[in-house]
């Protein structure tokens, strides 16, 4: 170390090496608290090198090597008034949810429990708005929400009272994300502002690795143009206002096959069962929305699904973030198929429409027949037929010179039949 100035304006310079030690040890020995994490594991492998040089203006860090449990970080820092002014840095790996919240009752929590307590923690706003630096980060892999983007790039200004992150940019399942944050402090309550957009990206495997399991594939484009208003991610969320866009092309919604759904009309109006299938899953050669969010509350009402045998559209509900639930409609309506994928088997049921719910929690959406709507449709079309009245819009053209079935040629109705004796209760004169 080199030593100048002792007496007028004290200034030093010189090599600085921390051997590896245990933070987390050291902070019980010395009476302090680390932050709780997700993780116990963390901060128990710590050590740092590199120059310094310390004047009167603050000090400057120079060829900085930090080693946090498995990330390495280098680069340079400057900070002026004690805190960090300028920035550098370069990082290798860095797995965030490691330094997550734990869940409640456990250091490890589930994945939604976890979730949720790093949502409810509120943001470190009078530090943030305090906080006047600028700075360039690169990280070769974060893991964010257990999501894995590569290439990591981040700009970053504050500024009286103004947080930007522009450009944010990485790449991710086989597309990249250009992103640009704002959080403006200056007001009562802090106000985010986001503007994204993602590019090719594959939606299974980001799905699997986020939630452990996917209902889409495919690969896809998303932009955003939010605005959030809170003091914590929770609270952003519940007032999250703005407008989205995706596109997903040859791709697949998994858990609900309604290609093969459409092919068992048949059966079921014949008295057979639909059996929805976990595993199967709905083909699709383009799909696309535009959600709308206000106040916590996505709506998607211009759901625009093409497969070769049908079109879906779809409006509603895509989630409330309130209540962490869904609340979705739409109709499959069958094509002209005579040349894709089925054609010959719903070639008579073009034209057919089968409507469908999405409900249940985001987490765990479900997906299944609106059979109240189903239901009664073909308890109307009974009524009519039980009245010997055509039912609208089923009328066949010369269907008046066909011959009447004979009683021993009809088959047996059992619903046809407790209609008609209903029926004749209801109109039977005194």
């Amino acid at each position: 170390v080199e030593f100048a100035d002792i007496f007028d304006e004290p200034a030093a310079r010189g090599q600085l090496e921390v051997s590896p030690f245990n933070l987390r040890r050291l902070a019980r020995q010395l009476r302090q608290e680390l932050p709780e994490t997700r993780d116990d594991k963390t901060f128990t492998e710590v050590s740092l090198a590199g120059r310094f040089d310390r004047s009167a203006t603050g000090l400057d860090l120079e060829h900085v090597v930090l080693q946090l449990d498995d990330t390495r970080l280098s680069g340079e820092i400057r900070m002026r008034d004690e805190a960090v002014s300028q920035f550098d840095l370069d990082v290798d790996q860095l797995d965030l949810d490691r330094y997550l919240p734990p869940g409640p009752n456990n250091g490890q929590g589930s994945p939604r429990t976890n979730r949720k307590a790093g949502e409810l923690a509120a943001l470190p706003i009078a530090f943030l708005a305090a906080t006047d630096m600028e700075g360039d980060l690169r990280i070769d892999r974060l893991i964010v929400s257990k999501a894995r983007l590569d290439g990591f790039t981040l700009q970053l200004k504050a500024q009286d009272g103004v947080l930007r992150a522009e450009p944010v940019t990485a790449a991710l399942y086989e597309g990249r994300l250009a992103a640009g944050i704002n959080l403006d402090m200056n007001s009562r309550i802090p106000v985010l502002t986001l503007n994204a957009n993602l590019a090719g990206i594959q939606a299974e495997p980001l799905l699997m690795d986020i939630k452990n399991k996917a209902r889409l594939r495919g690969r896809g484009n998303f932009t955003a143009a939010l605005t959030a208003e809170g003091s914590s991610i929770a609270a952003m969320k519940r007032g999250l206002d703005g407008r989205m866009s995706m596109s997903f092309t040859e791709g697949a919604i998994t858990g609900f096959n309604l290609g093969r759904t459409l092919r068992q009309w048949k059966q079921f109006k014949q008295g057979g069962i639909v059996d929805l299938e976990e595993t199967a899953a709905t083909d699709f050669t383009e799909f696309t929305g535009n959600p709308v969010a206000k106040d916590g509350i996505i709506r998607m009402d211009d759901l625009a699904l093409k497969a070769p045998a049908f079109r879906l559209l779809g409006s509603g509900v895509l989630a409330d973030l309130h209540t962490g639930t869904i609340d979705y409609q739409a109709r499959a309506t069958v094509v002209n198929t005579a040349k894709g994928a089925g054609g010959e088997e719903l070639a008579e049921l073009e034209g057919l429409e089968l409507p469908l719910k999405v409900s249940g929690s985001l987490d765990n959406p479900k997906i299944r027949l609106d059979w109240e709507d189903i239901v009664s449709g073909l308890l109307l079309n009974k009524v009519f037929d039980v009245l010997d009245l055509p039912f609208p819009g089923s009328e066949e053209p010369g269907a008046e010179e066909k011959e009447e079935e004979t009683d021993e040629n009809s088959e047996f109705d059992p619903v046809k039949e407790l209609l008609k004796e209903g029926l004749k209760g209801i109109f039977k004169k005194n």
